[in-house]
C-alpha cells in the first residue's frame, strides 16, 4: 500500500508569514507568472538551521535569480498525495549565501539540516520559503518532471495539509516515543492474551 504524504515542519518556529496563493496582484505586476504565492514563507533569523520535511535525495543544490540559494529534495519513494500517486518534491528557498549544506545526490534523513535561512534571489527579509511539488520519474537517476506545471503555480501544491505537527529537528525524538509506545501497546496485547490460555 503507498502511504500518504507526510512532512514534518522545516523550521522551528513555524510562524508563518506568508501563505499560499496570496498576494497574486504582486506577481503580476512584479511579471512573474503565477496565479499566487506558490509556497509557504517561515519566519527565520540570519543564519537559522533548516531541515529536510522528509527522508529523500537531494536533486538541486544551487542557485537562480528568484530562488536564490535553494535546495530541491525527492521522497526516496511514492507518495499518495491527493489521490495522485507521485513522488512529493519539497523546495527550500532564499538560504543564505554559502549556506546550502547538501550537495545534488546526498540522501537525506528527516530533521537533517539542510541549510542555514537568508534572503537570497528574490526576497524582501531573511525567511524561508517552503514549496511542494508532484513530480514523475524521468530518464535520468536524478531526473524528476513535475506532473502538475500548469496549474497557475509552475506545479507547486500547498503544503499546509500535509504536515503532520511535528517539527522535523525533533523527528528523531518523536519516533523513539511512538517506537516505545507501540512496544508497550504489543507488551500489553501479548500480556492480556497470555492470560485468557
Amino acid at each position: 500500500m503507498i502511504e500518504k504524504l507526510e512532512l514534518y515542519y522545516p523550521i522551528k518556529p513555524n510562524i508563518l508569514t506568508q501563505d499560499f496563493g496570496v498576494n497574486g496582484e504582486w506577481y503580476k505586476a512584479h511579471g512573474i507568472m503565477i496565479i499566487g504565492h506558490n509556497g509557504l514563507d517561515f519566519s527565520a533569523k540570519l543564519g537559522q538551521e533548516i531541515c529536510a520535511a522528509h527522508d529523500g535525495l537531494v536533486i538541486f543544490s544551487g542557485l537562480d535569480a528568484n530562488n536564490g540559494e535553494y535546495i530541491e529534495i525527492i521522497t526516496n519513494e511514492e507518495k499518495n498525495i491527493d489521490g495522485v500517486i507521485a513522488f512529493a518534491k519539497t523546495i527550500y528557498c532564499h538560504m543564505q549565501t554559502g549556506g546550502r549544506k547538501v550537495a545534488v545526490g546526498d540522501k537525506v534523513k528527516t530533521g537533517q539540516v539542510i541549510g542555514l535561512a537568508g534572503t537570497t534571489g528574490l526576497s524582501t527579509g531573511v525567511h524561508l520559503h517552503f514549496g511542494l511539488k508532484r513530480d514523475a520519474k524521468g530518464k535520468g537517476p536524478l531526473d524528476y518532471l513535475t506532473i502538475d506545471w500548469y496549474n497557475g503555480y509552475f506545479g507547486a501544491l500547498n503544503p499546509t495539509r500535509y504536515f503532520c505537527g511535528f517539527y522535523a529537528e525533533d523527528a528523531e525524538q518523536v519516533t523513539t516515543t511512538f517506537q516505545k509506545i507501540i512496544s508497550l501497546l504489543t507488551n500489553w496485547r501479548d500480556s492480556l492474551l497470555a492470560q485468557k490460555k
